[in-house]
């Protein structure tokens, strides 16, 4: 008699025992998800900001590009007005 007892009891604790244990990884599962997001997220933001870095510096060089040329026209109207007065 107290033997199945002891064995019920037993049961009892082993059965509570995995129900804590798969509530426990159950809310770690749902941490690690809610952490998921942000963090990818947070890579999808730097990866837009650093192709648009890229793109900023393309643009960059075009227009320094437009810069020089535009100065250079400008030194040679200057220097063939200077030669035809």
């Amino acid at each position: 008699m107290q033997l199945r007892i002891f064995q019920r009891k037993r049961r009892e604790v082993h059965l509570q025992q995995t129900s804590a244990a798969d509530e426990a990884m159950s809310k770690i599962l749902g941490l690690q998800r809610e952490n998921a997001v942000p963090e990818m997220e947070t890579r999808q933001c730097k990866l837009f900001a650093e192709e648009r870095l890229v793109h900023v510096g393309h643009e960059i060089v075009v227009l320094e590009g437009m810069l020089y040329k535009r100065n250079t026209i400008q030194l040679f109207v200057r220097f063939r007005h200077i030669n035809l007065t």
